[in-house]
């Protein structure tokens, strides 16, 4: 049986798509996944980044992946799924082929907002306690693939490592093609912004390829002015059954003032990262 209008939410991390995916997980009958990378990792042969096409669906990983969903959807007596997996923008084929059914939300924000996040979240110093607990927590909680352990925690410890020694760490979320050799011979900042960009331009290129009407397309800057009307379009794309429920929670909860909460970037750093994402920040329909 097909998985009903399964939801997935695109874009860079820290643009505001586990807000709109959250409110959404809300309503009755639905159910957002909280990370569920070892699901949609099931079969993947890490190849130096985290890119997967549509060739790589076959019909076992497609059965795969698809039980997991339907299982996660039966533990949490729910009938439509969602999740916001960073990962899923570089690799809207592959998803849309294990799930042709899906509804793809595009979250855009603004990308110098959006750097000043990331930063913060490649920065800031998680244990692996941390780690393990979100990832060990239970249910749909439970996204670690124990096959991979021995890899994941190499990573983290390297990671770790180079902090000690004063040396930034290597990855965070996604890792973009290319992304690795890049961050060998620049900047912090920089990588962070050839990471995003990467981000934003495979997302975009992927949902070119899709059918249209699959595809709704958020800014996060109207998300926070008009938190009723843009949710009661997302509601309406999404099929649900009361667009204005939505709503009603998008206004209960949206704080229409929120600010990035990290430091803003230096007038060095918009320097550094304004080649860098420029032609991404232009298909988005943001000019500074």
């Amino acid at each position: 049986m097909p998985i009903d209008r399964p939801i997935l939410f695109i874009g860079a991390t820290r643009s505001g798509k586990s807000m709109l995916a959250d409110m959404l997980g809300e309503l009755d009958g639905f159910h957002t996944a909280f990370e569920p990378l070892g699901c949609w990792n099931h079969a993947f042969r890490d190849a130096g980044s985290d890119v997967r096409t549509r060739e790589e669906a076959n019909e076992q990983v497609c059965q795969h992946i698809r039980s997991q969903i339907e299982k996660t959807l039966r533990s949490n007596d729910a009938l439509r799924y969602i999740d916001d997996l960073p990962h899923h923008a570089l690799r809207i084929g592959f998803c849309h082929a294990v799930l042709p059914d899906a509804r793809f939300v595009m979250v855009a924000r603004d990308g110098i907002e959006t750097l000043q996040d990331m930063k913060y979240g490649w920065e800031h110093k998680d244990t692996l306690g941390k780690v393990l607990a979100r990832r060990l927590g239970g249910g749909h909680h439970k996204t670690l693939n124990l096959k991979k352990l021995p890899g994941q925690g190499i990573r983290w410890f390297n990671n770790a490592i180079r902090r000690r020694l004063g040396a930034r760490r290597t990855t965070w979320g996604p890792t973009a093609p290319g992304q690795i050799e890049f961050a060998k011979d620049h900047s912090l900042i920089e990588t962070i912004a050839y990471q995003w960009q990467s981000f934003v331009t495979h997302a975009l290129d992927g949902l070119d390829q899709i059918p249209q009407d699959q595809v709704l397309h958020v800014r996060y800057e109207e998300v926070l002015s008009d938190p009723e009307g843009q949710t009661r379009r997302l509601g309406e794309f999404c099929e649900v059954e009361n667009p204005q429920n939505l709503a009603d929670i998008a206004q209960r909860t949206i704080e229409k003032d929120r600010k990035p909460y990290s430091e803003a970037l230096s007038p060095g750093e918009l320097e550094l990262v304004g080649p860098i994402i420029s032609a991404a920040q232009s298909r988005l329909g943001y000019a500074r």
